[in-house]
Order: C-alpha cells, then structure tokens, then sequence
C-alpha cells in the first residue's frame, strides 16, 4: 500500500476526485463527487457546512439579500486537501466558530490569478468578508516555469494547454485530466529545470521573482477594488509551509515528508529553493499588501512551530492544522 494512504487515507479521496477544464479558469474539481473525506457541489465547489451541520447551498446564498456570508479564496489548502471531511476544512471551521456561512472558493493548483478569476466569475455574490489564503503557488511556479511573464501568470498544467493548441491530432490533451496526472507534468517540469539550471543566470531568477510579484500586486489589486466595491472586508493570508517554518516534525510528518521526497528528489529542490526566499518573500507580500491597505497575516508563525501533527505534506494540513489556521485567523478578523 502507497505509505501516504496508510498514514493519511483521506488524500485517496483526494486524489480521485479528478478535475475538468473551465473556461477562463483552465480547470476546476469535478462536480457532483462525492466520498468520505471530500464532497464537491453541481459547479465543483467544495461543499461547506454551517454551523448546524447541513450542506451549505451556494446558488441559494448567493441570493441572500442580507449578504449573510463570507469566501474564503485559494487554492488546494482552502479546497482542504487533507481535511478527513467537509467539516474540517477551513471554511467549514470558520462557519462553526463565527456562527456563519462560509463558502470554500479553493481551486486544486490556483495561482494568484486563477484565484481572482474564479472571484471575478462571482461578481454578483457580495459577502461580508473575503480571505484570501495563498501564497505558495505562486513563488512555486516563479521555479517551475521555464520563463514567466508579468502579465500573464504561470499556471500548473500550461504546457498540456500549449500541446493541444498546436497539436495536429485530434487528441484530448489537457482538456480531462486527474490530479495525479497533473503531477507527471510537475515531474516533467523539475527535469527540464534541472537540465537548463546551469543556464539560468541570477538575472533570470531575479526577473521570474520580479514577475511573480507584479502578478500578485495586480491580482491582489483587483481583488480589493471588487471587495471595495462590495463593501466588504478582504484579508490576505500567507499560508503556511513547513520549509519555511523549521518545524519540528512528528512521526507523521517524518515518514510522510521522507516517503514524498524518496518518490522525486526534486521535491527537496523545489523546497530548498522556496527555503531560499523565505525573508524577502514575506517582507514583499506584506509590502504589497500594507501599500493597497489590506490586512496582512502570516501563519508562518510559532504557534506551527510546534512539535503536533501539523501537516500531511509540506503544504497541505491536517484537521488539527486547519483548526490551528482558523482560531489564528480569527483572533486577527
């Protein structure tokens, strides 16, 4: 048996929900699945729950004349993965601990601008609060990307979209793919940076930092001027990653993070290259985010210092993880 299903089982659930391509979006999760630790609704939104326990509806939320609700926007932390139900995901938890409802706008592999994509395709929603909770992504595709660009943001799976562009057969490339298939082309993608690193000049790692930046600050931009325009109240929130936390890891953590590098050692590359620009990250993002005056958090912090089962990647969190973020963030909202 694959370790990491044994230790964490749920991140099978995970793996099989698959995902489908969205216009604009590129991808999203599909919809109508439905399995122990992860359901998603008809558009392929997680489902949250409220905090009576019930499914929340988003089609009828969004009608709510009282704009009774909040987002929560991201990627593949706010989607949960690593949540053992619906429940324990991060909106989820914010519906029980605030007594009220909070819809999970998490996209599996967003970038920064995905993620206002997928806020601006839900203009007529006006929540109370928004929180934008992301940053790993971005900084990840600054590496991944064989050259960025600042005005259109790297994406996960962008060369299967080039591929089926410019492929002469009719063959569906990029358009249904799982999960588990998108990491081949990460596979694919640390291989030829590996190969044309001697190549790359700290010019060119300096001007893919510099893209990734400017990206943010426009999407971070938009984002507040329809939160503004809402008049509602926008967070953002730099998740955090245990490469950047030298935590002291638990048993779980030890054997899963070991069991993850032992399958591609460039998983370790990538994490010493986001180890590199731990600092200067966090002082530009919360430069940025000072400079357009919203909010800035970063849950890279003491508290997931600590030696508990924090993590079930170096990424994505456990239960505990996500209730840990949640009573962080709300002492701060």
């Amino acid at each position: 048996m694959n370790l990491r299903y044994k230790i964490t089982p749920q991140i099978k659930d995970y793996d099989l929900i698959g995902e489908s391509f969205r216009p604009h979006l590129m991808r999203f999760d599909n919809p109508n699945k439905s399995f122990r630790s992860v359901s998603t609704n008809e558009h392929g939104f997680r489902n949250s729950i409220d905090m009576n326990g019930n499914v929340i509806d988003h089609s009828k939320i969004f009608l709510d004349p009282n704009n009774n609700f909040s987002i929560m926007l991201g990627s593949s932390s706010v989607f949960g993965v690593g949540a053992t139900s619906d429940a324990t995901s991060m909106p989820s938890l914010l519906s029980k601990l605030r007594s009220e409802n909070w819809l999970n706008f998490g996209g599996r592999a967003y970038n920064s601008t995905q993620e206002l994509l997928l806020l601006s395709l839900h203009l007529h929603a006006k929540p109370k609060k928004i929180i934008i909770f992301s940053g790993v992504n971005n900084l990840t595709l600054a590496y991944l990307s064989e050259k960025t660009s600042d005005i259109y943001n790297s994406f996960y799976g962008e060369s299967s979209f080039r591929n089926a562009l410019s492929s002469t057969q009719n063959k569906k490339i990029g358009v249904r793919r799982s999960f588990l298939n998108l990491m081949d082309e990460i596979y694919t993608k640390f291989r030829s940076h590996r190969n044309m690193a001697s190549t790359r000049t700290s010019k060119d790692i300096s001007r893919d930092y510099n893209n990734i930046l400017k990206c943010f600050q426009r999407d971070l931009f938009c984002a507040k001027a329809i939160a503004d325009g809402h008049g509602s109240q926008i967070t953002f929130v730099l998740q955090p990653l245990a490469t950047w936390l030298d935590k002291k890891l638990c048993n779980e953590e030890f054997r899963l993070f070991e069991f993850l590098d032992s399958l591609n050692n460039d998983w370790k590359v990538l994490s010493e290259y986001l180890g590199l620009w731990k600092d200067k990250y966090f002082e530009d993002l919360e430069r940025i985010c000072t400079k357009l005056g919203v909010p800035f958090i970063n849950l890279n912090c003491e508290e997931f210092r600590s030696s508990d089962w924090l993590f079930v990647d170096r990424v994505h969190l456990t239960d505990n993880g996500h209730k840990l973020a949640v009573n962080l963030i709300n002492d701060k909202i």
